[in-house]
């Protein structure tokens, strides 16, 4: 901290200053959509952890067909892999592939620990 108390003109608006160089910033980074199929009760999960939900409909037996977007593949492989068997990725591959690696590597994983045991 400054020892001196900081001074700023009346007319400034902090607020408004900050969510325009936020808005900018957050504008400016990497994106990926991810289309997925999402159970209903993992619906409002997921899109919390999404930056939002680009497209919602209806898909097949009552789970949600979604354009979702995240900040890079990292955080929409955390975000699909925390929803579990509730929600499968379509699209891009390369996030389909991410996923079902980790199903594979975790099954595989349960079938040799229990074996040992």
């Amino acid at each position: 901290m400054l020892a001196e108390p900081a001074a700023r003109p009346a007319d400034v608006d902090l607020e408004a200053a900050f969510r325009t160089h936020w808005r900018s910033f957050r504008s400016s980074l990497p994106k990926v959509t991810v289309t997925c199929l999402v159970r209903d009760d993992a619906w409002e999960t997921l899109s919390r952890k999404a930056l939002g939900p680009l497209s919602r409909e209806v898909g097949p037996d009552g789970w949600w067909r979604a354009d979702v977007e995240f900040a890079e593949d990292p955080h929409a492989v955390q975000a699909l892999w925390a929803a579990g068997p509730a929600a499968v990725a379509l699209a891009p591959q390369r996030i389909r592939d991410e996923l079902a690696t980790r199903a594979a590597e975790t099954a595989a994983s349960y079938v040799t620990r229990l074996q040992s045991c």
